[in-house]
């Protein structure tokens, strides 16, 4: 994370030095933002014994916190497409049965 971080770091320094371009965008901020709050929120559940069902969980309530955010503040035009065709298969999946 740290290596990663750094190198990012440096290319949008590099960018910014020699074109005056800037590769991110608020809606990137905010998918940090986003992300960081889903993950507090469930590093407050409190523990459970067994790792391994602590840890489905967990997954579980972030991503029912994060997805639906990343979808309703449309942070990326692609996942928001990839939600939209799986709620289409939702609905007609329920409205056959």
């Amino acid at each position: 994370l740290i290596s990663l971080t750094f190198y990012n770091l440096l290319r949008f320094i590099f960018l910014w030095y020699k074109f005056r371009f800037q590769p991110y965008t608020w809606k990137d901020f905010l998918a940090v933002v986003l992300a960081l709050a889903a993950f507090f929120i469930t590093w407050n559940i409190p523990k459970s014994l067994s790792i391994i069902p602590d840890t489905v969980v967990r997954t579980i309530i972030f991503l029912l916190l994060f997805i639906p955010a990343v979808y309703a503040f449309k942070i990326s035009s692609e996942v928001n497409g990839i939600i939209q065709k799986y709620l289409l298969r939702l609905r007609n999946m329920v409205g056959k049965g």
